[in-house]
């Protein structure tokens, strides 16, 4: 149990690492190529042997093709500057992919922003007729 704990936070902290270090390359690059304008990365995930790394990414949907086509121009130069920055024996394959999870949420938080509104507006529109039913014409409040 011990080990696998161990290993656990090892790997989550191999993640996070990456993910920073994966940020800030990106970051510079940005400031050099317009077609990484409007890139965000949101997660990495790495397989369990540690050899695959998924960086996911969102960005406008017209500007999709462009940013994974100059993000698989940077890989090798990644690659290179994460294995001598953390220092690693073996650095993992980057694969880049557009975050659909970060859709998905993003279209859930609106369903619910709109519902609120709806229930917010009905909740008013009860208030002012349950007020109009309970003064008599001609009393005043």
């Amino acid at each position: 149990m011990y080990n696998k704990q161990t290993s656990s936070i090892k790997r989550a902290q191999r993640m996070s690492l990456l993910f920073r270090e994966i940020s800030q390359l990106v970051t510079r690059e940005k400031a050099d190529n317009p077609a990484l304008e409007g890139v965000m990365l949101t997660r990495v995930t790495l397989s369990p042997d540690g050899s695959i790394c998924n960086v996911y990414f969102v960005t406008d949907k017209d500007r999709r093709k462009e940013a994974v086509d100059t993000l698989i121009c940077y890989k090798p130069s990644l690659r290179k500057a994460i294995a001598s920055s953390l220092q690693l024996r073996h650095v993992p394959d980057i694969f880049f992919r557009f975050d659909e999870q970060f859709l998905k949420q993003a279209h859930i938080e609106s369903v619910i922003d709109r519902v609120a509104a709806q229930e917010k507006a009905e909740a008013q529109a009860t208030g002012a007729d349950q007020t109009e039913s309970t003064t008599e014409p001609g009393e005043l409040e």
